[in-house]
């Protein structure tokens, strides 16, 4: 290796293959286009995941709006079955009722939900291999479910 003075400082001059050497690549970074790549790639996976979550609240919020009128449903027919059977029974129970967003039974003026039930008094109609013949001892149960103006007919 040549070694030069210039006035009092003394110059080594390495061949232009020992200066630049290769680093290993363990030791060197990643480059422009692998970050580019790699940032678009995050990017379009976030926007994915960010598209969704509108979509899974509706259906989160749906599923519980579906669960909680099934829960009044069932609260009303419940109340249906432990009626003595009759006429002047049923007649009490047509009208509406009034719940809460988790389906308890609420105030006229401080609900969520509004269900009308209704019990005709006629007996109801039962297909039979001869055609179809009334029931008396059977009764069609109506149950009308509204959030807001939203009606919705369970049973």
């Amino acid at each position: 290796m040549p070694i030069h003075y210039i006035g009092n400082v003394l110059i080594q001059l390495l061949p232009f293959s020992e200066g630049f050497k290769a680093k290993p690549r363990s030791r060197r970074g990643f480059s422009l286009i692998e970050v580019t790549f790699s940032l678009g790639i995050m990017a379009f996976v976030l926007v994915t995941l960010l598209g969704m979550i509108p979509v899974s609240l509706n259906t989160y919020m749906t599923s519980v709006d579906l669960t909680t009128q099934a829960n009044i449903a069932q609260r009303l027919y419940t109340m249906v079955q432990q009626t003595p059977f009759g006429d002047s029974n049923f007649s009490q129970l047509n009208g509406d009722y009034y719940f809460d967003d988790e389906g308890f039974v609420a105030a006229e003026d401080n609900f969520v939900y509004h269900a009308k039930l209704r019990v005709p008094s006629q007996a109801t109609e039962v297909p039979t291999a001869a055609g179809s013949a009334e029931n008396p001892e059977m009764r069609t149960l109506v149950i009308e479910i509204a959030r807001g103006k939203k009606w919705t007919r369970l049973l």
